[in-house]
């Protein structure tokens, strides 16, 4: 017989277990209690459900049944104790905080680096498709030279986000040697550092030269009585030094043998600035010039002119082609070795006496010079422009300045008003250090064979040195051009 077609259909067979939560809660007895309610209710829920039909296990689902099948006697439990968050927890938040600051930087520079690369360096707005643009120039000359697989805007991205390390100078000498009648005078030159670690100290009339090694001190030269040391200056291979007088003597003495070689007597005026280029002795005088002369013969020697007063410092730059002259006239003249006839610059940008000088050993046309007590100012020149390339005002009169071989830093030391020793970092002239030097001006400065430590001397009769720049990573000449002279002969 067939099956009538209103004949219900056969309903699924499913567990008994996995309906029991759709059931009404009148079918229950109200006899169980609320424990044996909370045990059902746990095993329906850890229990597979089989249904005609697919139903998401979530648990909002269940909770709501379970809240209108039982509204309160399930779900009671005990009211928790409000406790204090411990502080450690404040810092994990500012920590995720800093961390989520260093991830949007680095989506950030990312973008930028993209947007450099690929589209140019363009926004939205000015980028437009099938559009063909050259280069910027900056780029086009940049990238014809360059090993870099990305362009010049790219590295500077990358170099401006990157942390610089700073480091940490010791405000206190790690020596300090007494110097009874050491002349407190801004235009003398008393102190020199050789490269056989032998320190010259001009006191009155006599010339004292310190080992460092052993602490050893000697006399090698004594004046007369109506004269004294003006400035003493070594020659590269330390072993001759050059002594000025007051009287406008300039003495050469071999250190080895203890004997007075040579005596100039070109200058009429006191001889306050000497420097040496291999075998070429410079001197200048309060006569206003400056004489350069080769140790090696008798011949006459060249006369510069180009100053209105006396000159105050003369510096030789590393290539040996120039020469730097400061002068009391609040000017600096660039000379060229090969055309000495007339300055090859003259700048006239300082408004005081200019003592300072410095050339920059890792680019050979840069030059630093310092002012005096109404100038105050650091300023970089480029020589082979002629123009000046920055200037920072540092508060106080500037005695001298040395710029480091072994990092791109400047050390300068000052006088009125604070005598204090400062170094600063190029090209940002960020103040790595300060720190107060002597009690009265630092006029005197020399730097150790190595590149490291710096010796000063001032008006206080005190000599003191100083551990200011790290070791230098590697001593090799990076080209064939790098090798001076007097290193090969």
């Amino acid at each position: 017989m067939l099956n009538s077609p209103h004949k219900k259909r056969k309903s699924f067979n499913t567990p008994q277990k996995s309906l029991e939560i759709f059931h009404s809660p009148k079918s229950k007895s109200k006899s169980k209690s609320n424990s044996n309610s909370k045990s059902n209710l746990n095993s329906n829920l850890n229990s597979p459900i089989f249904l005609d039909r697919f139903i998401p296990q979530r648990e909002s689902i269940y909770n709501n049944l379970i809240e209108k099948q039982n509204p309160l006697p399930i779900f009671e439990s005990k009211p928790k104790k409000i406790t204090k968050k411990p502080k450690s927890k404040k810092k994990d938040k500012n920590f995720n905080s800093n961390e989520n600051l260093k991830n949007k930087k680095k989506i950030n520079l990312y973008s930028e680096l993209l947007n450099n690369e690929v589209l140019g360096g363009k926004n939205n707005k000015e980028l437009s498709i099938l559009k063909f643009q050259s280069t910027t120039n900056e780029d086009q000359n940049y990238d014809q030279f360059s090993l870099s697989p990305i362009t010049k805007r790219s590295e500077k991205l990358l170099n401006s986000n990157q942390k610089k390390k700073t480091r940490k100078i010791s405000p206190f000498p790690f020596k300090i040697l007494d110097a009874p009648s050491l002349e407190d005078d801004f235009y003398l030159n008393l102190v020199d550092w050789s490269n056989t670690n032998l320190i010259a100290v001009g006191i009155s009339k006599y010339v004292f030269l310190l080992n460092v090694k052993t602490g050893s001190v000697t006399r090698i030269c004594e004046l007369g009585s109506d004269d004294k040391i003006s400035t003493v200056s070594w020659i590269q291979r330390g072993t001759h030094i050059a002594i000025g007088t007051k009287n406008g003597f300039l003495h050469l003495w071999d250190v080895e043998n203890q004997k007075l070689i040579r005596t100039f007597e070109d200058h009429q005026a006191r001889v306050g600035c000497v420097a040496w280029n291999v075998n070429l002795l410079c001197s200048g005088s309060r006569d206003q010039n400056i004489i350069v002369r080769d140790v090696r013969t008798r011949d006459s020697a060249a006369v510069l002119s180009g100053h209105s007063q006396e000159i105050c410092s003369l510096k030789w730059s590393y290539n040996g082609h120039h020469l730097a002259s400061g002068s009391n006239d609040n000017t600096v003249c660039i000379w060229d070795i090969r055309k000495v006839s007339a300055p090859m610059h003259h700048f006239t940008e300082h408004k005081a006496a200019i003592k300072a000088l410095s050339w920059s050993p890792h680019s050979y046309s840069l030059l630093a010079s310092g002012g005096g007590t109404i100038d105050r100012t650091l300023k970089i020149w480029n020589v082979d422009s002629g123009k000046i390339v920055s200037s920072i005002d540092t508060g106080s009169q500037i005695c001298n300045l040395y710029w480091s071989k072994n990092t791109n830093e400047i050390v300068s030391t000052h006088g009125f008003s604070q005598n204090q020793i400062m170094v600063w970092e190029y090209p940002d002239f960020n103040k790595i250090a300060c720190f107060i030097g002597h009690s009265s001006r630092v006029l005197y400065l020399s730097v150790s064979p190595d590149g490291e430590d710096i010796v000063t001397g001032a008006g206080d009769e005190k000599i003191k040195f100083w551990k200011l720049f790290p070791r230098k990573k590697s001593f090799l000449a990076t080209s064939l051009l790098d090798l001076k002279e007097d290193s090969i002969r």
